[in-house]
């Protein structure tokens, strides 16, 4: 009597937590492909506002895979609403040999922040680049 009753109380467990497992997995699986919604409207909507700099300035069109001895990159950062594209080409010597800045606002209209290096200023300790002015930093 005591074997049955540890019997059903087994199986009893056995699908409660099978039924805790498939809970988990289909919430899972909706976390995911909300998330991956949710990037893929960040990622068609980032793409809009590079697209404008190339429209803009067509010598930066497939910018990342053009030719460059120590590579090239690009940075995006968003402040208050606007995208700030960093257009980098990486030294060997230095981390950086030259960067060119853009903001883009929220209409798509793009503005050339300014270039680095400056005319005033020098590549030496500079191991990235402020996208909202254009400036080296240490």
């Amino acid at each position: 009597m005591l074997k049955e009753l540890f019997r059903k109380r087994k199986k009893h467990t056995f699908f409660v937590v099978l039924l805790i497992v498939v809970v988990l997995l289909i919430f899972i699986g909706l976390l995911v492909k909300l998330n991956y919604i949710s990037d893929k409207g960040q990622t068609d909507s980032s793409v809009k506002f590079k697209e404008a700099i190339e429209k803009q300035y067509p010598e930066l069109k497939d910018f990342e895979i053009q030719d460059s001895f120590a590579g090239t990159k690009i940075k995006t950062d968003i402040i208050e609403g606007e995208r700030y594209y960093v257009y980098l080409t990486l030294g060997s010597g230095v981390p950086i040999a030259k960067a060119t800045c853009f903001r883009v606002d929220s209409d798509f209209k793009v503005y050339r922040v300014g270039e680095f290096p400056n005319s005033l200023d020098s590549y030496i300790g500079y191991t990235d680049v402020n996208p909202l002015d254009c400036k080296g930093i240490k």
